[in-house]
């Protein structure tokens, strides 16, 4: 076989390879900055076993506690829709709502945390993507942490949103300013 032949045949299967993954697009919310490496590895990291998560993207105020994480991966449900329409996201949250919520009450009481859901809604970003939106307060070990998490779908693959904040300071402007600005290339 020729070498053109070997990097034709690696291209095609890169670009396609490639050309399943939407590339999502996030700019800086204000207030914020780019997480390090190492912030972004370990995140990857402690994602739950059989997930592997890629992060897309880790912002940080600064502190080591507050982020926003922009993520995908094969996630938990696989027959969810593309997230392009309001309605069909919103019947299939209503059908698989009782498989989030155990997801997310398996994940916290793993760790001792106890949690509290605050709002629980579909939501739809000014590109025309639809998300499960769920806010809520995590608490453990004398710690109280403010969470939003949106979820979509794109292509099969499963992307989601998570602020985190210490305290029980609101999550409302990055939610406002990543729900007008989150787009796909």
């Amino acid at each position: 076989m020729s070498v053109l032949a070997v990097i034709v045949i690696a291209g095609a299967v890169i670009y396609f390879t490639m050309g399943k993954s939407a590339t999502i697009n996030v700019p800086t919310p204000p207030g914020w900055e780019p997480a390090d490496e190492k912030a972004v590895a370990n995140f990857e990291e402690s994602s739950p076993k059989g997930q592997n998560f890629k992060v897309d993207c880790m912002f940080s105020d600064g502190t080591l506690a507050n982020t926003i994480v922009i993520y995908h991966g094969k996630g938990y449900i696989m027959d969810a829709p593309d997230s392009e329409s309001y309605e069909d996201m919103k019947k299939f949250f209503e059908k698989h709502e009782d498989e989030y919520m155990d997801q997310l009450k398996s994940s916290y009481e793993a760790y001792g945390v106890s949690w509290k859901i605050n709002d629980k809604e579909i939501v739809e970003m000014n590109s025309g993507i639809s998300a499960i939106h769920l806010g809520l307060t995590a608490q453990g070990q004398g710690v109280s942490v403010t969470q939003d998490l949106m979820i979509f779908y794109r292509n099969d693959m499963e992307y989601a949103v998570l602020i985190n904040k210490l305290g029980n300071e609101s999550n409302e402007e990055e939610i406002d300013f990543l729900m007008k600005n989150i787009s796909f290339k």
